[in-house]
């Protein structure tokens, strides 16, 4: 595999959460930014704008009813991404 050598100028707040993922999995910066592309490029991790109005609507639903547990969260969150 050939390589290509990039400067990036990144904020320091980037910076320092590449470094908490760095030393939670041990891995070097190429490899994190590896994992992270896998994960936006997955078409499994996108919400769809319909499921963006479901959620929309059941935080509105929430601010009717004063407040939902975290297990209601939970399973609207669980029923939405299945």
């Amino acid at each position: 595999m050939m390589t290509e050598a990039v400067t990036v100028t990144l904020s320091p707040e980037i910076v320092r959460m590449l470094d908490v993922f760095r030393q939670e999995e041990d891995s070097g910066y190429e490899e994190v930014i590896s994992r992270v592309l896998g994960y936006l490029t997955d078409a499994d991790n996108y919400v769809t704008d319909e499921e963006v109005q479901e959620i929309l609507a059941a935080i509105a639903e929430g601010k009717e009813k004063g407040s939902f547990s975290s297990q209601e969260i939970r399973a609207m969150i669980e029923n939405n991404l299945a």
